[in-house]
């Protein structure tokens, strides 16, 4: 009687050793749709634009009926879409058993831009004081528009800009720094000496580019590009 309890004792023991050893053996899978989809939803809040406000993420669910084999690992996932609002597409993949699987998803929230809080005239310069930043509908906003006030920086007007306009790239231009007639620092620089000398600038330009100056002293043209708004670099 001892013997038999004994015996069952052991197979006990020996079932319930294989059924944890077994159980150790079932590798994590998010092979489920339920499971993928989750998985896809935790790596779109982790990767969203960090620019982007109130997020919200909607996920087209996968089939309840799709079967996918049990994965090994992980599944990796690849954003296929460029942008990060808008519908999206992602894939996961699985390299043991080999498959993949697609989800479609929407992302929307709201970013900054930059609108003007007053008519700015042709040509007339535009600094952050004639700005502010507000946040629109991810849908309005452009990637041609300006995001931040601090692109507001040295530049001007292309065209007649009327208040609360939301400013893109299409509408400014580099301010001019130097006119055509003005005094400036003629600067011709090497690795041994800095030498400098007053010109008259024969063109007008902004910041880098490359004007005609007339040396005062010699009468020289040369060419160099503007460092600032009295100084001309010759290379």
């Amino acid at each position: 009687m001892k013997t038999q309890k004994r015996k069952s004792c052991q197979l006990y023991t020996l079932s319930m050793i294989l059924f944890f050893y077994c159980a150790l053996l079932v590798p994590a899978s998010a092979e489920t749709p339920q499971e993928m989809t989750q998985l896809a939803r935790n790596y779109l809040l982790k990767h969203l634009d960090p620019q982007l406000h109130n997020p919200i993420v909607a996920l087209t669910p996968l089939s309840a009926t799709a079967q996918t084999p049990t994965c090994q690992h992980a599944p990796h996932i690849r954003w296929n879409s460029g942008q990060k609002t808008g519908n999206i597409n992602l894939s996961l993949i699985c390299t043991q058993p080999k498959w993949q699987r697609y989800l479609n998803a929407k992302i929307s929230g709201e970013l900054p831009v930059v609108i003007t809080n007053k008519d700015i005239p042709l040509g007339a310069s535009i600094t952050p004081a004639d700005v502010n930043l507000t946040w629109l509908p991810d849908a309005q906003v452009k990637h041609t528009h300006l995001h931040n006030i601090a692109d507001i920086n040295n530049i001007s007007a292309r065209q007649f800009i009327g208040a609360g306009t939301a400013l893109s790239n299409n509408q400014i231009r580099a301010s001019q720094l130097i006119k055509k007639g003005d005094q400036v620092r003629i600067i011709v620089s090497t690795d041994q000496v800095a030498i400098e000398m007053l010109g008259i600038a024969l063109e007008s330009g902004e910041k880098g580019k490359q004007i005609r100056v007339q040396n005062q002293s010699s009468g020289k043209i040369i060419k160099g590009n503007i460092l600032s708004a009295d100084s001309i670099l010759v290379p």
